[in-house]
C-alpha cells in the first residue's frame, strides 16, 4: 500500500467512524462500541497485513503496545492542555475517554503497520478525517480542533516511533 493510499484509507475510516456514531444511536452499548471500533480494527488490519503475512504476530503485538502507550499519552496530553490553556477545556469524562481512545487508535494503527511511514500516514489520515468533519459544523470550535490534532497527532507519532524502533 502506498502512502497516499494509506492516507485516504485512514480518512475514510474516520468518516465511517462518524457515520457509526450516528447510525448506532439506538443500539445497545456493547453493539455500539463494536460498531464504533470496527473501522479502526479494519485500518489496523490493513496495516498489519500490508506486505504479506510474515511477521504479522509481531505487528499485532506492536500495535497493542502502541495503543496502550498512545492512549496513556493522550490522557496526559488532554490533562496538560486542559490545565495550561484556555482554548481547550474538556469537562465531560466521556469526551476525555473518547479522545484518549482515538489517540490510542492512532498509535495502534501507526505501530502495527508493516512500514512506519505507511502507519503514520494511516493515522494522520484518520485524524484529518475527523478534523474535516469537525470543520463542517455551523460554528466550529477551533480550540477544540487544535487540541484534537495535538492529542491524536501525539498518538500517531508515538505509534510510528514505536513501529520504527521495534522493527
Amino acid at each position: 500500500m502506498s502512502i497516499p493510499r494509506a492516507l485516504i484509507l485512514g480518512f475514510l475510516a474516520a468518516i465511517v467512524s462518524i457515520l457509526a456514531l450516528f447510525a448506532g444511536e439506538g443500539l445497545p452499548e456493547d453493539y455500539f462500541l463494536m460498531l464504533l471500533g470496527l473501522p479502526v480494527v479494519a485500518l489496523a488490519t490493513a496495516g498489519v497485513f500490508d506486505s504479506g503475512t510474515t511477521g504479522w504476530a509481531w505487528r499485532v503485538a506492536r500495535g497493542l503496545v502502541g495503543t496502550v502507550l498512545a492512549g496513556l499519552a493522550g490522557f496526559m496530553a488532554i490533562g496538560l492542555l486542559t490545565d495550561k490553556t484556555n482554548w481547550f477545556k474538556i469537562t465531560e469524562p466521556l469526551v476525555v475517554l473518547a479522545l484518549a481512545a482515538f489517540a490510542g487508535a492512532c498509535g495502534g494503527v501507526a505501530a502495527s503497520a508493516a512500514r512506519p511511514s505507511r502507519g503514520f500516514a494511516s493515522a494522520i489520515g484518520f485524524m484529518l478525517g475527523f478534523v474535516a468533519l469537525l470543520s463542517l459544523a455551523d460554528t466550529p470550535d477551533y480550540g477544540f480542533m487544535l487540541g484534537f490534532v495535538i492529542v491524536l497527532g501525539l498518538g500517531a507519532a508515538i505509534g510510528a516511533l514505536l513501529g520504527a524502533f521495534a522493527r
